[in-house]
């Protein structure tokens, strides 16, 4: 496995590290290059860079999984990334989203 590279940054002033780890995925029986994709520690989804079967997707980055609340956030089944930077504004921005909506929810609950 490869080692974790974090990214780490403000973003609306609140400190957001996300870090990309380098796996192996195996589909269809073919090994695939592939990224665990983790927020603050926490593990939110797992890429894979598709392989020349897929014509003119090819050398895309595809959701193979969404976990927690991002999964919510948007449903992306048929979205596919150009890059990693892609993918990484990707998981800020649904990470802003989520925060607003839980802040939003909070001040619902009386007492929140």
């Amino acid at each position: 496995m490869g080692a974790l590279t974090p990214d780490i940054f403000s973003y609306f002033g609140v400190e957001v590290r996300i870090e990309f780890q380098e796996v192996s995925l195996f589909h269809s029986s073919k090994e695939m290059a592939a990224r665990l994709v983790f927020l603050n520690g926490d593990l939110v989804a797992i890429f894979s860079l598709l392989d020349d079967d897929h014509g003119a997707l090819s050398n895309r980055w595809f959701p193979e999984a969404v976990l927690g609340q991002f999964d919510r956030q948007t449903n992306l089944s048929e979205h596919t990334f150009h890059t990693l930077d892609d993918v990484r504004e990707w998981v800020v921005d649904a990470a802003y989203t989520l925060s607003e909506e839980l802040d939003v929810a909070d001040s619902a609950v009386p007492g929140a």
